[in-house]
Protein backbone atom coordinates (compact mmCIF):
# COMPACT_ATOMS: atom_id res chain seq x y z
CA UNK A 1 0.00 0.00 0.00
CA UNK A 2 2.61 2.21 0.38
CA UNK A 3 3.95 1.59 -2.37
CA UNK A 4 1.18 3.79 -4.08
CA UNK A 5 1.91 7.00 -2.63
CA UNK A 6 5.59 6.79 -3.29
CA UNK A 7 6.91 9.55 -5.53
CA UNK A 8 8.54 8.21 -8.65
CA UNK A 9 10.92 10.05 -11.01
CA UNK A 10 9.76 9.80 -14.65
CA UNK A 11 13.12 9.70 -16.38
CA UNK A 12 16.44 9.04 -14.01
CA UNK A 13 18.92 11.95 -12.55
CA UNK A 14 21.03 13.32 -15.57
CA UNK A 15 24.39 12.08 -15.51
CA UNK A 16 28.16 12.88 -16.58
CA UNK A 17 28.12 12.78 -20.73
CA UNK A 18 29.45 9.27 -21.86
CA UNK A 19 33.03 9.73 -24.03
CA UNK A 20 30.68 7.79 -27.02
CA UNK A 21 27.06 7.24 -28.13
CA UNK A 22 25.94 5.69 -31.25
CA UNK A 23 23.07 8.33 -31.70
CA UNK A 24 23.34 12.07 -30.51
CA UNK A 25 20.17 13.37 -30.83
CA UNK A 26 20.27 17.63 -30.88
CA UNK A 27 17.04 18.85 -29.68
CA UNK A 28 15.13 17.96 -26.51
CA UNK A 29 11.79 18.85 -27.78
CA UNK A 30 8.85 16.76 -28.93
CA UNK A 31 10.65 15.86 -32.19
CA UNK A 32 14.24 14.67 -30.46
CA UNK A 33 12.20 12.66 -27.80
CA UNK A 34 9.90 10.97 -30.29
CA UNK A 35 12.77 10.15 -32.20
CA UNK A 36 14.46 8.80 -29.22
CA UNK A 37 11.26 6.89 -28.70
CA UNK A 38 11.11 5.36 -31.91
CA UNK A 39 14.77 4.03 -32.24
CA UNK A 40 13.80 2.24 -29.61
CA UNK A 41 11.16 -0.07 -30.94
CA UNK A 42 13.97 -0.96 -33.17
CA UNK A 43 16.56 -1.59 -30.04
CA UNK A 44 18.51 1.22 -30.46
CA UNK A 45 19.24 2.34 -26.95
CA UNK A 46 22.79 3.97 -26.79
CA UNK A 47 21.38 7.59 -27.61
CA UNK A 48 22.02 10.51 -26.00
CA UNK A 49 19.20 13.63 -26.24
CA UNK A 50 21.01 17.29 -25.79
CA UNK A 51 18.76 19.98 -24.70
CA UNK A 52 20.31 23.16 -24.55
CA UNK A 53 17.14 24.30 -21.83
CA UNK A 54 14.99 21.84 -20.57
CA UNK A 55 12.96 19.19 -22.29
CA UNK A 56 10.04 21.28 -24.18
CA UNK A 57 11.07 24.70 -23.44
CA UNK A 58 11.07 25.58 -27.55
CA UNK A 59 8.36 24.53 -29.66
CA UNK A 60 7.30 21.63 -28.24
CA UNK A 61 6.09 23.47 -25.02
CA UNK A 62 5.05 26.86 -26.95
CA UNK A 63 2.63 25.93 -29.15
CA UNK A 64 -1.41 25.92 -29.98
CA UNK A 65 -1.92 22.67 -29.15
CA UNK A 66 -3.64 21.59 -32.30
CA UNK A 67 -3.83 19.00 -34.30
CA UNK A 68 -5.35 18.63 -37.61
CA UNK A 69 -4.65 16.92 -40.97
CA UNK A 70 -7.21 19.51 -42.87
CA UNK A 71 -3.97 20.82 -45.45
CA UNK A 72 -4.52 22.27 -48.31
CA UNK A 73 -1.91 20.39 -50.65
CA UNK A 74 -1.39 16.63 -51.07
CA UNK A 75 1.66 16.33 -49.51
CA UNK A 76 0.53 18.26 -46.45
CA UNK A 77 -2.48 16.56 -46.06
CA UNK A 78 -1.32 12.83 -46.10
CA UNK A 79 2.14 13.37 -43.92
CA UNK A 80 -0.27 15.24 -41.29
CA UNK A 81 -3.04 12.43 -41.32
CA UNK A 82 -0.16 9.85 -40.92
CA UNK A 83 1.03 12.30 -37.57
CA UNK A 84 -2.90 12.32 -36.38
CA UNK A 85 -3.19 8.76 -36.61
CA UNK A 86 -0.06 7.97 -34.45
CA UNK A 87 -1.38 10.47 -31.83
CA UNK A 88 -4.63 8.69 -31.87
CA UNK A 89 -2.74 5.71 -30.45
CA UNK A 90 0.10 7.29 -28.77
CA UNK A 91 -1.16 7.67 -25.18
CA UNK A 92 -2.08 3.65 -25.19
CA UNK A 93 1.61 3.23 -26.55
CA UNK A 94 3.28 4.86 -23.94
CA UNK A 95 1.15 4.44 -21.27
CA UNK A 96 0.50 7.71 -20.54
CA UNK A 97 -2.21 10.28 -20.58
CA UNK A 98 -1.72 13.22 -22.94
CA UNK A 99 -5.36 14.34 -22.74
CA UNK A 100 -5.97 13.96 -26.66
CA UNK A 101 -9.39 15.39 -27.30
CA UNK A 102 -10.58 15.12 -31.11
CA UNK A 103 -13.17 17.87 -30.52
CA UNK A 104 -13.23 18.60 -33.93
CA UNK A 105 -11.58 21.90 -35.50
CA UNK A 106 -13.68 24.55 -37.78
CA UNK A 107 -11.83 27.20 -39.59
CA UNK A 108 -14.17 29.94 -40.28
CA UNK A 109 -14.49 31.90 -43.77
CA UNK A 110 -15.86 35.58 -43.62
CA UNK A 111 -15.31 36.12 -47.49
CA UNK A 112 -17.20 35.05 -51.23
CA UNK A 113 -13.25 34.04 -51.44
CA UNK A 114 -12.36 32.28 -48.18
CA UNK A 115 -15.37 30.13 -49.28
CA UNK A 116 -13.86 29.20 -52.47
CA UNK A 117 -10.63 28.17 -50.92
CA UNK A 118 -12.31 25.79 -48.00
CA UNK A 119 -14.35 24.63 -50.89
CA UNK A 120 -11.34 23.73 -52.55
CA UNK A 121 -9.23 22.48 -49.36
CA UNK A 122 -12.50 20.23 -48.19
CA UNK A 123 -12.02 18.67 -52.26
CA UNK A 124 -8.39 17.85 -51.58
CA UNK A 125 -8.83 16.41 -48.59
CA UNK A 126 -11.77 14.27 -49.60
CA UNK A 127 -9.97 13.02 -52.12
CA UNK A 128 -6.55 11.52 -49.76
CA UNK A 129 -9.27 10.19 -47.20
CA UNK A 130 -9.57 12.79 -44.69
CA UNK A 131 -13.03 13.59 -42.88
CA UNK A 132 -13.32 17.31 -43.62
CA UNK A 133 -16.10 19.25 -45.19
CA UNK A 134 -17.33 23.30 -45.95
CA UNK A 135 -20.08 23.72 -43.33
CA UNK A 136 -22.58 26.79 -43.47
CA UNK A 137 -23.95 29.36 -40.59
CA UNK A 138 -26.31 27.01 -39.42
CA UNK A 139 -24.38 23.73 -38.23
CA UNK A 140 -21.55 26.49 -37.06
CA UNK A 141 -24.43 27.09 -34.32
CA UNK A 142 -24.78 23.87 -33.29
CA UNK A 143 -21.33 23.14 -32.90
CA UNK A 144 -20.69 26.52 -30.97
CA UNK A 145 -24.08 27.25 -29.17
CA UNK A 146 -21.58 29.64 -27.48
CA UNK A 147 -20.45 32.06 -30.41
CA UNK A 148 -22.55 34.87 -32.25
CA UNK A 149 -22.72 33.45 -35.50
CA UNK A 150 -25.48 35.59 -36.74
CA UNK A 151 -24.33 39.31 -36.50
CA UNK A 152 -25.04 41.61 -39.57
CA UNK A 153 -22.65 44.69 -38.42
CA UNK A 154 -19.91 42.31 -37.60
CA UNK A 155 -16.73 43.32 -39.58
CA UNK A 156 -15.90 39.69 -39.99
CA UNK A 157 -18.84 38.09 -40.63
CA UNK A 158 -19.49 34.43 -40.69
CA UNK A 159 -20.60 32.88 -43.98
CA UNK A 160 -19.09 28.90 -43.29
CA UNK A 161 -16.78 26.95 -41.91
CA UNK A 162 -14.21 24.32 -43.10
CA UNK A 163 -15.47 21.92 -41.07
CA UNK A 164 -12.68 18.61 -39.57
CA UNK A 165 -13.82 16.43 -37.03
CA UNK A 166 -10.83 13.89 -36.45
CA UNK A 167 -9.03 17.73 -35.22
CA UNK A 168 -8.55 18.63 -32.01
CA UNK A 169 -6.06 19.44 -29.15
CA UNK A 170 -3.55 17.52 -26.89
CA UNK A 171 -1.56 18.56 -24.04
CA UNK A 172 1.67 19.72 -25.15
CA UNK A 173 3.55 19.33 -22.09
CA UNK A 174 2.12 15.84 -21.33
CA UNK A 175 3.58 14.72 -24.98
CA UNK A 176 6.65 15.85 -23.86
CA UNK A 177 6.70 13.99 -20.47
CA UNK A 178 5.57 10.89 -22.01
CA UNK A 179 7.82 10.27 -24.74
CA UNK A 180 11.12 11.53 -22.12
CA UNK A 181 9.90 8.52 -19.83
CA UNK A 182 9.89 5.91 -22.80
CA UNK A 183 13.07 7.23 -23.70
CA UNK A 184 14.56 6.96 -20.82
CA UNK A 185 13.28 3.60 -20.00
CA UNK A 186 14.63 2.50 -23.58
CA UNK A 187 18.22 3.58 -22.34
CA UNK A 188 18.62 6.75 -23.69
CA UNK A 189 19.99 9.47 -21.66
CA UNK A 190 18.16 12.95 -21.26
CA UNK A 191 20.85 15.40 -21.23
CA UNK A 192 19.36 18.70 -20.13
CA UNK A 193 21.50 22.27 -20.33
CA UNK A 194 23.97 20.70 -22.57
CA UNK A 195 24.15 23.26 -25.47
CA UNK A 196 25.26 22.34 -29.12
CA UNK A 197 28.81 24.81 -29.60
CA UNK A 198 29.95 23.04 -32.90
CA UNK A 199 30.41 19.69 -34.43
CA UNK A 200 33.78 17.86 -36.06
CA UNK A 201 34.61 16.17 -39.50
CA UNK A 202 36.48 12.41 -39.63
CA UNK A 203 39.55 13.67 -40.73
CA UNK A 204 39.16 17.43 -40.60
CA UNK A 205 37.85 16.63 -44.06
CA UNK A 206 34.98 18.47 -45.80
CA UNK A 207 33.25 15.58 -47.06
CA UNK A 208 33.80 13.47 -44.28
CA UNK A 209 30.84 12.36 -41.60
CA UNK A 210 30.46 14.27 -38.41
CA UNK A 211 31.68 11.78 -35.90
CA UNK A 212 32.39 14.74 -32.75
CA UNK A 213 29.65 17.17 -31.04
CA UNK A 214 31.16 19.78 -28.84
CA UNK A 215 29.07 20.78 -26.03
CA UNK A 216 29.83 22.98 -22.91
CA UNK A 217 30.22 19.94 -21.23
CA UNK A 218 32.92 18.84 -23.44
CA UNK A 219 33.43 16.81 -26.81
CA UNK A 220 31.52 13.13 -27.41
CA UNK A 221 31.82 11.05 -30.17
CA UNK A 222 28.90 10.35 -32.46
CA UNK A 223 27.82 7.32 -34.56
CA UNK A 224 25.27 9.55 -35.82
CA UNK A 225 24.00 12.97 -35.36
CA UNK A 226 20.33 13.56 -35.61
CA UNK A 227 18.93 17.77 -36.15
CA UNK A 228 15.78 17.54 -34.24
CA UNK A 229 15.68 21.42 -33.67
CA UNK A 230 12.77 22.43 -35.47
CA UNK A 231 12.81 26.25 -35.97
CA UNK A 232 16.60 25.76 -34.83
CA UNK A 233 17.31 23.51 -37.39
CA UNK A 234 19.41 26.28 -39.78
CA UNK A 235 21.41 26.77 -37.04
CA UNK A 236 22.56 23.72 -36.09
CA UNK A 237 22.89 22.95 -39.98
CA UNK A 238 25.52 25.37 -40.34
CA UNK A 239 27.58 24.08 -37.84
CA UNK A 240 28.01 20.83 -39.71
CA UNK A 241 28.64 22.66 -42.48
CA UNK A 242 25.44 21.69 -44.46
CA UNK A 243 23.07 24.39 -45.91
CA UNK A 244 19.96 24.00 -44.99
CA UNK A 245 17.30 26.18 -47.32
CA UNK A 246 14.05 26.76 -44.91
CA UNK A 247 13.16 29.85 -43.19
CA UNK A 248 11.72 30.31 -39.85
CA UNK A 249 8.70 32.07 -39.54
CA UNK A 250 8.35 33.43 -35.84
CA UNK A 251 4.31 32.81 -35.19
CA UNK A 252 2.66 34.51 -32.14
CA UNK A 253 -0.35 33.18 -30.07
CA UNK A 254 -2.38 35.14 -26.61
CA UNK A 255 -2.65 32.41 -23.84
CA UNK A 256 -5.07 33.19 -21.56
CA UNK A 257 -5.30 31.48 -17.59
CA UNK A 258 -7.06 28.24 -17.44
CA UNK A 259 -10.85 28.43 -17.85
CA UNK A 260 -13.86 26.40 -17.58
CA UNK A 261 -14.43 25.15 -21.55
CA UNK A 262 -17.02 27.43 -23.37
CA UNK A 263 -16.27 26.73 -26.67
CA UNK A 264 -17.04 22.82 -27.42
CA UNK A 265 -14.56 22.97 -30.88
CA UNK A 266 -11.60 24.10 -31.84
CA UNK A 267 -12.31 27.34 -33.82
CA UNK A 268 -9.57 29.09 -36.04
CA UNK A 269 -10.33 32.69 -37.66
CA UNK A 270 -7.69 34.62 -39.53
CA UNK A 271 -7.75 37.31 -42.15
CA UNK A 272 -6.20 37.49 -45.13
CA UNK A 273 -1.95 38.71 -44.85
CA UNK A 274 -2.61 42.12 -47.17
CA UNK A 275 -5.72 43.33 -44.37
CA UNK A 276 -3.43 42.57 -41.32
CA UNK A 277 0.28 44.16 -43.13
CA UNK A 278 -2.35 47.53 -44.27
CA UNK A 279 -3.85 47.36 -40.09
CA UNK A 280 -0.46 46.80 -38.21
CA UNK A 281 1.11 50.18 -38.54
CA UNK A 282 -2.31 51.75 -37.02
CA UNK A 283 -1.60 49.67 -34.33
CA UNK A 284 1.74 51.78 -33.42
CA UNK A 285 0.50 55.26 -34.57
CA UNK A 286 -2.58 54.89 -32.56
CA UNK A 287 -5.09 55.40 -35.50
CA UNK A 288 -6.67 51.71 -34.76
CA UNK A 289 -8.85 52.78 -32.66
CA UNK A 290 -10.22 54.32 -35.66
CA UNK A 291 -11.62 50.87 -36.42
CA UNK A 292 -15.21 50.20 -37.40
CA UNK A 293 -14.46 47.04 -35.41
CA UNK A 294 -12.42 49.05 -32.10
CA UNK A 295 -15.19 50.38 -29.80
CA UNK A 296 -13.84 53.10 -27.25
CA UNK A 297 -15.14 54.32 -24.38
CA UNK A 298 -13.79 57.29 -22.21
CA UNK A 299 -14.21 57.45 -18.35
CA UNK A 300 -12.49 58.53 -14.94
CA UNK A 301 -12.55 54.91 -13.58
CA UNK A 302 -13.53 51.82 -14.80
CA UNK A 303 -14.32 48.55 -12.50
CA UNK A 304 -13.47 45.47 -13.95
CA UNK A 305 -15.27 41.98 -12.45
CA UNK A 306 -15.28 38.18 -13.58
CA UNK A 307 -17.07 34.97 -12.47
CA UNK A 308 -14.25 33.90 -10.65
CA UNK A 309 -10.88 34.88 -9.29
CA UNK A 310 -8.93 36.15 -12.17
CA UNK A 311 -5.38 38.25 -12.58
CA UNK A 312 -5.41 41.36 -14.23
CA UNK A 313 -2.23 42.19 -16.32
CA UNK A 314 -1.04 45.65 -17.19
CA UNK A 315 2.06 45.59 -20.16
CA UNK A 316 2.47 42.26 -19.64
CA UNK A 317 2.93 42.36 -15.72
CA UNK A 318 0.42 40.53 -13.17
CA UNK A 319 -0.93 43.71 -10.88
CA UNK A 320 -4.14 42.56 -9.14
CA UNK A 321 -6.61 40.43 -8.54
CA UNK A 322 -10.16 40.64 -10.05
CA UNK A 323 -12.58 42.60 -9.05
CA UNK A 324 -10.60 45.74 -9.31
CA UNK A 325 -11.33 49.53 -9.88
CA UNK A 326 -9.09 51.58 -12.51
CA UNK A 327 -8.73 55.09 -11.99
CA UNK A 328 -7.32 57.56 -13.98
CA UNK A 329 -5.36 59.96 -11.93
CA UNK A 330 -5.10 63.65 -13.42
CA UNK A 331 -1.10 64.65 -13.77
CA UNK A 332 0.28 60.99 -12.75
CA UNK A 333 2.76 61.38 -16.42
CA UNK A 334 4.81 63.91 -17.10
CA UNK A 335 5.09 64.63 -20.81
CA UNK A 336 7.96 66.42 -22.71
CA UNK A 337 7.04 68.21 -25.56
CA UNK A 338 9.47 70.58 -27.78
CA UNK A 339 8.79 74.32 -26.83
Amino acid sequence: MLDIFRKRRMWRRQSELKSSYDVVIIGGGSHGLATAHYLREHGIKDIAILEKRYIGSGAAGRNTTILRSNYKTPEGAKFYDASVKLYEGLSQDLNFNLLFSQCGHLTLAHADRAMFVMANRAEVNRIQGIDSRLIYPDEIKELAPAMQVDNPHATYPILGALYHPPGGIIRHDAVVWGLARSADQGGAEIHQNTEVLGMERSGGRAGGRITKVKTNRGTINAGQVLNCTAGWSTLISDMADVPLPITTHILQACVTEPMKPLLDVVIVSAISRARFLTLLPTVFKGEHVQQPSVLVRRASSVRISADRPFTMYADGDPVATLPVTVRALPRAVRVMVPA
